[in-house]
């Protein structure tokens, strides 16, 4: 038997289920548990509002929660590599992002923490030269 397609609303949903996370077996036992039905193309506009609406605050928290720990692993590599807070504010305002991390987005985040690796690498290639 052929798959069902899912309309607009249901890729936005599976969307959001893999933003936040999810597999698929969790995203089943949830439709059981809540509306007694396995798939997405079962749920009538109601419940399909209900269903986009929870996982988007799953997938809300799920990507702050990623932003999290992505600054304190920035934190832990300028901390390894020697330097302080004070230090990364004056780069972060030096390279454009700003002097608050909390401020960024997760792509700024992770674009910070590119520079910041790219930086720890040509410092670490200039003291092995010598």
């Amino acid at each position: 038997m052929p798959k069902a397609e899912f309309d607009k609303q249901g890729k936005y949903f599976w969307h959001l289920v893999r933003r936040a996370g999810w597999n698929d077996e969790r995203v089943t036992q949830l439709f059981i548990k809540r509306w007694q039905t396995t798939h997405w193309n079962a749920l009538n506009a109601q419940q399909k509002r209900a269903a986009i609406n929870m996982m988007r605050s799953y997938a809300e928290k799920s990507e702050k929660n990623k932003i999290k720990g992505m600054r304190q692993g920035i934190m832990a590599l300028v901390s390894r590599e020697g330097y302080d807070l004070d230090w990364l504010h004056e780069r972060m305002e030096e390279w454009g992002f700003g002097s608050s991390m909390r401020a960024l987005s997760y792509s700024q985040v992770i674009a910070l923490r590119q520079t910041l690796n790219g930086c720890f690498v040509e410092q670490k290639s200039k003291e092995t030269k010598r």
